[in-house]
């Protein structure tokens, strides 16, 4: 349910901040117009609910976050998981 709500808040954000503001004469013209609408929304627009920061920001720092986690995790496990390998077994 709750991507539902987010789903809801992206399209009542694109209708009134671009589709309602534009007029086209062919279904190209709109989905070009889009593109670079979305392109603006997940790349320069600040979002109030991720604190002023683009969508964009936000999952490249949340990828770093992962990719440290991660190689933390193997440096530190790697010793353990080894000795399960099938090689080992």
């Amino acid at each position: 349910m709750l991507t539902g709500v987010f789903v809801g808040r992206l399209w009542r954000s694109v209708k009134y901040e671009y589709v309602y503001l534009h007029e086209w004469e062919r279904v190209m013209d709109a989905r070009k117009g889009l593109k670079k609408y979305f392109n603006f929304y997940n790349n320069k627009r600040p979002h109030q609910s991720l604190e002023g920061q683009t969508p964009n920001s936000v999952h490249k720092m949340i990828t770093k976050i992962g990719e440290n986690w991660l190689l933390t995790f193997e440096k530190k496990w790697s010793g353990f998981f080894a000795r399960f390998t099938s090689s080992n077994l």
